[in-house]
């Protein structure tokens, strides 16, 4: 039997996946000063300060610490790695999340796929789902794929799902009562 020692006693934060987890915190807090931050990270400065003792080098928490070593491109780093922990992370993180509710309602094992309504508000204002797709999909492992699975969770039967604030007015608001006399069973309020 092969077993490993999940921390060895040479272990050390600035070495291996240490070092890497450094260098993703000392990004994130690089982005965490641009004027429209794409990730914040209230943790990452005081991570990677913690050791900066024990570092080979300098690590630019700042835009303007980067600015001052032009030989790496810290930039594009922390860039790379804002967009990453945005968008990737936060997407693989909620499919994983659901993974076990999903495969025990399901039985499917495999890969799940949590649908990006960010990216599909570029094309459509709102999704709604019918009283028949609802009654035909929830509950089963929808083929999303590459192999993958989606599920429609989470959803009402015949509901909007507005992505995009699309609507405006035509008109003034108007108040309404529920009046048993009045044709169709209201009557607009007196203006106030």
């Amino acid at each position: 039997m092969f077993v490993v020692d999940p921390e060895p006693a040479d272990w050390d934060i600035v070495s291996g996946v240490g070092l890497t987890a450094l260098a993703a915190a000392a990004m994130r807090a690089m982005e965490g000063h641009q004027p429209e931050p794409l990730v914040r990270d209230p943790y990452a400065a005081a991570f990677v300060q913690a050791a900066a003792g024990q570092l080979p080098g300098p690590v630019p928490l700042t835009p303007e610490a980067a600015a001052a070593d032009p030989a790496f491109p810290w930039f594009g780093m922390a860039h790379y790695m804002a967009v990453r922990s945005r968008f990737f992370d936060d997407f693989f993180a909620a499919a994983r999340s659901r993974r076990r509710q999903w495969r025990r309602v399901t039985g499917w094992a495999g890969r799940w796929l949590i649908p990006d309504y960010a990216s599909a508000a570029a094309d459509w204002d709102a999704v709604h789902v019918t009283v028949a797709g609802y009654l035909t999909t929830a509950g089963t492992a929808i083929p999303a794929g590459d192999g993958a699975r989606t599920m429609l969770a989470g959803w009402d039967p015949d509901a909007t799902w507005w992505l995009n604030d699309v609507l405006s007015r035509t008109s003034p608001p108007e108040d309404w009562r529920e009046d048993d006399h009045a044709p169709f069973g209201w009557t607009q309020a007196p203006q106030r």
